[in-house]
């Protein structure tokens, strides 16, 4: 296996911890708090600001909400016909956004009453992503990124990008807005007088993750690399040797380390001091397949994994040579979610499990 690399300017070492290995095989198990059988594959998972409610999307289009502590079932509808896409909710106390393979995107409230209801611009609304205040959300379907009330106005839109729009995310302010396609990235701020920034280059990012500090942008390509984008130089570098496509990026809190999956492997980069360049990544091997997911804690070190092994692990980021804990679901991993105070995890996988672990501190 090829181990993900960055470009050069200096070196470092790398730790690394395998599942197989007879200190991997003493991981410890994580204490399941619920679990839930959403009926139909899943294909999406959100906790609400607070972490009081959990929602999932299915295949089949129908969007269930339960309460994190306990697994209590809220409510369920059928927001999408075509397949929910994506789920969003607001910090805006409890507003739902979801986007449909029925080419609308739906801002509902807790109950599933639908407040609006918006067209895209393809037969897929398949990003989404709320500004930090809740006040506005920001879709890509098809080559257009458009921006909306809560109301369900048209507060924003670009122009058509050259090819269908594969990611979004806002800066920590909600005051600019970077989208990728085929190509590279683009970098809009949002006011007056707008403004545009681009990130021109050969291949296909397929997913984008902005670092708390606004400082990094990553993308996750389809030519098995990661990409980064530091604004305040205009500077790019590209870390590869993925084995596969690394679809699941996270950031932790204070945007000094970065994991990303693209192999049975994570890849932890840290961003302290002069950055990853010429560096080799902390690796964690734990998981038997492909990292399907990943989610740092919203204030402290612990990163959870998720894979098609079905495993899920939770690895502290400051002792990666500690023993990972894990927690097991029926089918491939396909989101992943911490409470707000960390005192839960949940994931969810594409058979449609929902389940919940303890993780105290």
């Amino acid at each position: 296996m090829t181990q993900p690399t960055s470009p050069p300017g200096g070196g470092s070492e790398s730790a690394s911890l395998h599942a197989g290995s007879a200190e991997g095989q003493r991981s410890l198990p994580l204490l399941t708090a619920w679990d839930v059988d959403a009926g139909d594959h899943a294909t999406a998972l959100d906790l609400s600001f607070e972490g009081e409610l959990a929602a999932l999307g299915t295949l089949g289009g129908t969007i269930a909400t339960f309460e994190s502590a306990t697994g209590t079932p809220r409510a369920d509808w059928l927001a999408h016909p075509g397949g929910v896409a994506n789920l969003r909710w607001s910090s805006r106390a409890p507003l739902l956004a979801s986007g449909g393979h029925d080419g609308r995107a739906c801002i509902c409230d807790e109950r599933g009453v639908t407040l609006s209801s918006i067209a895209g611009h393809a037969s897929s609304v398949d990003h989404l992503a709320w500004s930090p205040d809740g006040a506005l959300l920001a879709l890509g379907s098809g080559r257009v990124a458009s921006i909306w009330t809560v109301e369900g106005e048209l507060a924003w839109q670009t122009d058509a990008h050259d090819t269908p729009i594969t990611g979004l995310a806002w800066n920590s302010k909600g005051t600019e807005l970077v989208t990728c396609c085929s190509g590279g990235a683009q970098l809009f701020r949002i006011g007056s007088p707008p403004r545009t920034r681009r990130l021109p280059w050969r291949g296909t990012p397929i997913t984008v993750a902005w670092s708390p500090t606004d400082a990094i942008i990553a993308f996750g390509n389809h030519e098995r690399s990661v990409r980064f984008w530091r604004l305040s130089t205009g500077q790019d570098a590209e870390m590869s040797g993925f084995s596969a496509t690394p679809s699941a990026l996270a950031w932790n809190a204070d945007g000094s380390k970065l994991a990303t999956g693209g192999d049975k492997t994570i890849a932890l980069w840290s961003f302290d001091g002069p950055g990853p360049e010429g560096t080799s990544p902390v690796h964690l091997i734990g998981h038997e397949a492909l990292c399907t997911a990943l989610a740092f804690e919203p204030k402290h070190q612990r990163l959870a994994s998720g894979s098609d092994d079905m495993s899920v692990l939770v690895w502290n980021s400051h002792a990666p040579n500690e023993r990972p804990r894990r927690g097991l679901l029926s089918d491939t991993v396909v989101g992943l979610a911490w409470t707000a105070d960390a005192s839960r995890l949940l994931a969810i996988d594409a058979a449609g499990t929902l389940r919940a672990w303890h993780t105290p501190p």
